[in-house]
């Protein structure tokens, strides 16, 4: 048996809204929720973290290049 959130309505298990308000016993998800649940996991290259990894990529170049500048080295 289903009891409605709406009035308390005992229902049978195969009704789509109750039988006392009319109220749908098991509404659809909204939107929103769909949305959330088809979007992929993954992130950028299917990588999960991936915008963290491309970051710290960039990070570390961007150290290595202010290194070699700082040192006076160059990189042929």
């Amino acid at each position: 048996m289903v009891y409605c959130t709406k009035c308390g309505t005992e229902n049978e298990d195969d009704v789509k809204a109750c039988v006392n308000c009319r109220a749908p016993l098991f509404p659809e998800r909204s939107i929103k929720e769909r949305n959330r649940e088809e979007r992929p996991r993954g992130g950028c290259f299917g990588l999960p973290n991936s915008g963290a990894i491309a970051g710290l990529v960039f990070g570390v170049l961007i150290n290595l290049f202010g290194i070699t500048s700082l040192l006076g080295w160059e990189i042929n």
